[in-house]
């Protein structure tokens, strides 16, 4: 019987390809194989090794050391083009190359309503944001889920029967997350078929209180969000809360940096807008901030030694 492998697998919007999707500061390099799908690239993170902070905290002698390891790969299909990402890499795509709904939409469109097993949901008013799970797969309303005041960020459960040949069990947010017993020759079809699946909406039948709450995409809308965001941070009046958009495991002590402007903070316990400040300095000017100057920074999840997490 074929093994399963996990694959990660993100949609890339209209026009991004290996070229142009990667972060200027990216740490990646193009590599060759001998078994990569048709057309598609590869890039591999391949740090040296460094000691573990606790070796020197506890004077360790051994020569101790950690590696990390990952790789994206780049294929195109029916002029889009997909991101499989392998190991702590994503964050190496910029943000603006990836649809943020992939994952989920496929996952709604897949899965069968009565199978639901966990989902991730964010209050967006108070930033709450909580994981129900079951034992046993059941439906979305046993998960807990409020369509009024709640926005679904990761929904995990069985696939309906007519998509088993492709995957059992799904987890979708940004990315699709599922176990594939596929060769590489294989891949492209499977991200043809789950390109199919994005595009459709039969989750709005089986979901039908999940867009209650939906992210605003009207750009004079976002214009004026937008002018209101930068006041509050230009006045630091305590309005703007700053977040992770997903369940964070703080028993992995995630710490944050950010980065831009040329400059890398120092590694911060906490994550805040205080921190932000912070790194951002006393005397620095807020005024002339404008919306594109603050995507310009970034923040970024590591652990204690700095290592993205």
């Amino acid at each position: 019987m074929a093994k399963a492998y996990p694959f990660s697998i993100s949609l890339l919007k209209s026009g991004y390809v290996a070229t142009n999707s990667l972060k200027e500061d990216h740490r990646l390099e193009a590599a060759a194989a001998t078994d990569l799908p048709e057309n598609a690239a590869l890039y591999i993170l391949d740090d040296d090794p460094k000691p573990p902070w606790w070796k020197s905290y506890f004077g360790v002698q051994e020569d101790l050391r950690q590696e990390h390891k990952g790789a994206l790969v780049f294929l195109p299909v029916a002029e889009r083009c997909f991101a499989l990402s392998f190991g702590q890499v994503f964050h190496h795509l910029n943000d603006t190359a990836y649809e943020y709904d992939f994952g989920l939409r496929v996952t709604l469109n897949s899965l069968d309503p009565n199978e639901l097993k966990s989902a991730d949901m964010v209050e967006p008013g108070v930033a709450r944001r909580k994981r129900t799970q079951v034992p046993v797969s059941t439906e979305l309303t046993y998960l807990d889920f409020d369509g009024n005041s709640e926005i679904i960020k990761s929904l995990t459960g069985k696939i309906k029967k007519e998509y088993e040949e492709l995957f059992k069990n799904a987890t979708g947010s940004v990315a699709l997350k599922v176990n594939l017993k596929l060769k590489p020759n294989e891949l492209a079809g499977t991200c043809e078929t789950l390109l199919t699946l994005y595009g459709k909406e039969d989750y709005k039948a089986a979901f039908p209180n999940i867009q209650n709450m939906a992210p605003v995409k009207d750009p004079i809308k976002i214009a004026s969000l937008d002018e209101i965001l930068l006041q509050s941070l230009r006045q630091r009046d305590g309005r703007v809360t700053l977040m992770i958009p997903d369940i964070v495991d703080y028993r992995d002590n995630t710490c944050c940096v950010f980065n831009g402007d040329g400059k890398t903070s120092e590694i911060f316990p906490d994550i805040s807008l205080e921190q932000f400040y912070e790194f951002l300095g006393d005397d620095f000017d807020l005024d002339p901030l404008t919306v594109d100057g603050l995507k310009g920074y970034r923040m970024l999840l590591t652990d204690v030694d700095g290592n993205p997490s």
